[in-house]
């Protein structure tokens, strides 16, 4: 496999470039439901980015790739926080559990 990870690494970082807008669309923002394959099991999109996430990781913390890290290891730091954004129910839940925070502290105790 070492002749190939440079090549691997390469296509994985392209699927995670590529997947990004359909994560986006349909986890992210939630503008559109999920699809079904025709299988009418639901498009499991989460666990092939984490799994490919995982793969490229272990590469990375490993060494076995210090040239493609060296190359494109910023492209792939991109690529990781763009999957990190906070879905429309995560900020829901956040903002809730900060006015419930709000809420029950007396601001003048805090000064």
């Amino acid at each position: 496999m070492a002749p190939f990870l440079n090549d691997i690494m390469n296509i994985s970082l392209g699927h995670l470039q590529n997947l990004l807008p359909l994560f986006t669309q349909y986890y992210v923002s939630s503008t559109d439901t999920v699809p079904v394959s025709e299988e009418e099991e639901a498009v499991e999109l989460p666990r092939l980015i984490g799994s490919i996430l995982d793969f490229t990781a272990g590469v990375a913390r490993s060494g076995r790739a210090k040239d493609w890290v060296s190359s494109q290891g910023a492209a792939l730091v991109t690529v990781v926080f763009s999957y990190a954004l906070m879905t429309d129910d995560d900020v829901r839940s956040s903002c809730s559990h900060l006015w419930f925070y709000c809420e029950s502290v007396n601001l003048q105790d805090l000064v």
